[in-house]
């Protein structure tokens, strides 16, 4: 099981599991400049029977993100931060529907307080 994870329901992202919220509910994930966080989207509960996840992309600015499918799930392989940082993910339904939200990322710098990081 992934460290981050976010579970979405029938109103999109609600169980932030080591990912804090920005101040409009969007996931934020904190990392080290050393490492990779595997952010694990699990749509389980926001798809309809008989629905999987057709696709991901994901447009990042300020960090390096990989997105793979492996229905219901999405993963995003994080790495490389310069600051902070937003991605842009759309997901495609094979209903057609999509959700597409922005995701911020921040970078856990010396001197941060450890707190910060959860």
């Amino acid at each position: 099981m992934a460290r981050a994870q976010v579970l979405f329901s029938s109103r999109g992202p609600t169980v932030f599991r080591n990912v804090r919220k920005t101040e409009s509910g969007m996931p934020r994930v904190i990392l080290h400049e050393d490492a990779t966080e595997t952010l694990v989207m699990d749509l389980s509960g926001y798809l309809e029977s008989g629905e999987t996840v057709s696709s991901a992309t994901a447009t990042a600015d300020g960090v390096t993100c990989t997105a793979t499918v492996s229905t219901p799930n999405v993963s995003l392989a994080i790495s490389e931060p310069q600051g902070r940082g937003e991605i842009d993910l759309t997901i495609t339904l094979s209903s057609g529907h999509k959700w597409a939200g922005t995701l911020q990322t921040e970078e856990l710098t010396a001197g941060s307080r450890p707190a910060s990081y959860a």
